[in-house]
């Protein structure tokens, strides 16, 4: 039997797509600050209605497709890849680039609809307070970064929105590396990432109580320690017990 042949990817690709995903979670990230700044100065919403009803409302609309499209997307991988690649240990397919691709496509062109459907139900307008007669003061990005420094409390927002960008992005990349090459099931990623989803939902919709109880700073780090530990503790069973895999991944 021939050994396998080892390609090498460029440096060059490697450092332009290394941070994409990060860049795209950051860019909606962004947008979800914005929302709440908007709700909060503009429709004049507290932060705690907020928290219980918009962040609530998204999150589980969020969570309902995202069991949806963890289930699905890997099966249509599979169906449109023209190459699948056989995993030599255990002989299950895994998709090729024609299959990502063609995937990525069908959810990109699946998305617009969905956006228009919410500009059409969420169109909000405060015309007096968005568009002063006054004219805009025009700032140069060197100003606009120089005011966000001096500004702390903003900047350790930005701070905390990168950083905990990278760590969920750097999750879904380790979980994904480890359950196609050393679990060996390509076909495993639906229910891995359905019970995560799921795992979402249900601790959104604990949020209203959760953050009466311990405040939403403490529940925040009760959360976040709560699926820390579940994904640590998947490198400590073995990599063939398929079942505790999805339930560890369900915290």
């Amino acid at each position: 039997m021939s050994s396998p042949t080892k390609e090498k990817t460029s440096p060059k690709l490697l450092t332009a797509y290394a941070p994409g995903k990060v860049r795209c979670q950051m860019s909606w990230y962004m947008v979800n600050s914005y929302l709440n700044l908007f709700y909060t100065d503009i429709v004049g919403l507290t932060g705690v209605a907020i928290t219980i009803i918009v962040a609530t409302a998204r999150s589980v609309g969020s969570s309902v497709i995202g069991i949806i499209l963890s289930a699905a997307v890997p099966k249509v991988m599979l169906k449109f890849s023209v190459n699948p690649i056989i995993n030599p240990v255990t002989g299950e397919p895994s998709a090729d680039a024609h299959g990502y691709l063609m995937a990525a496509v069908i959810a990109s062109v699946a998305m617009i609809p969905v956006f228009w459907l919410c500009a059409a139900g969420c169109k909000e307008k405060y015309t007096n307070e968005l568009h002063s007669s006054a004219p805009a003061e025009k700032t140069s990005f060197l100003q606009n970064l120089k005011s966000l420094v001096q500004n702390d409390q903003l900047l350790m927002v930005i701070l905390v929105i990168v950083a905990g960008t990278i760590c969920v992005t750097g999750r879904y990349g380790i979980l994904t590396y480890y359950v196609i090459y050393v679990v060996g099931s390509f076909e495993l990623i639906g229910p891995v990432f359905t019970s995560m989803t799921i795992g979402q939902l249900v601790g959104t919709l604990t949020v209203p109580f959760g953050t009466k109880i311990f405040g939403k700073k403490g529940y925040m780090i009760i959360m976040n320690v709560i699926m820390a530990t579940g994904f640590a503790l998947l490198f400590f069973f073995p990599s063939n017990n398929k079942l505790v895999i999805c339930g560890l991944s369900f915290l």
